[in-house]
């Protein structure tokens, strides 16, 4: 099969990467889920790097990339915190919802702010991770109510930023990338850090924005 595909371009090979994401086969460990490997990989160097206390993820479905955080904290001695927001928790697998030091969070994430803030200590060091809806107006919103619980040298990962900017045409209202963008021209004391973006095909394009200040 990779000799029919090498001479493709990377146009043509990013819907069919989309495709394999979001169907039953991309799973962790047996729980399904639709984050790109490639990306995986840089958040494992991230969280080795920046060794969070707490994990804000926003949006789970059924959690494989819940379960991978808690085995990457638990085998580098980390403690973290998971806290997980969704609209829905209904998908969620059993093995994430035993997850030990995690709390998962049922109803929208610009409307749940209050609760995740009960689970942060003041001096804890905070990374969030937006997996929501990847809407322009939802995505900007949430990064201006989560940014500040987002600590200095730590990363706000906003995600699918590659939604009408490398994949398919899709909805016009899917534009985190945009939403990143602007956010950052008011808010300075983040900057997009595109060095994360290591291997070219990230699902994440301006997306890994680091709290400088």
């Amino acid at each position: 099969m990779l000799e029919d595909i090498l001479d493709i371009t990377v146009r043509e090979m990013i819907p069919m990467m989309h495709y394999k994401l979001r169907s039953s086969l991309n799973h962790y460990l047996g729980v399904r889920t639709m984050r790109s490997p490639m990306d995986s990989w840089v958040y494992q160097q991230i969280i080795w790097e920046t060794r969070p206390d707490v994990l804000v993820e926003i949006g789970q479905k059924w959690g494989g990339s819940t379960l991978m955080f808690s085995h990457i904290f638990k085998n580098i001695g980390l403690n973290t915190r998971i806290i997980g927001v969704d609209r829905s928790h209904k998908s969620l697998d059993k093995r994430v919802r035993e997850i030990p030091n995690s709390v998962f969070i049922e109803g929208e994430a610009n409307k749940s702010l209050e609760k995740v803030e009960k689970y942060i200590g003041k001096n804890d060091k905070v990374m969030v991770i937006d997996d929501s809806s990847h809407t322009y107006a939802e995505t900007l919103s949430i990064l201006k109510m989560y940014s500040g619980l987002v600590s200095v040298g730590q990363y706000f990962i906003v995600e699918d930023g590659i939604m009408n900017h490398g994949l398919r045409k899709m909805d016009s209202d899917f534009n985190a990338y945009q939403a990143c963008e602007d956010f950052v021209v008011d808010h300075p004391e983040f900057a997009i850090d595109r060095d994360r973006e290591l291997f070219i095909l990230t699902y994440n394009p301006k997306g890994y924005l680091r709290r400088i200040s």
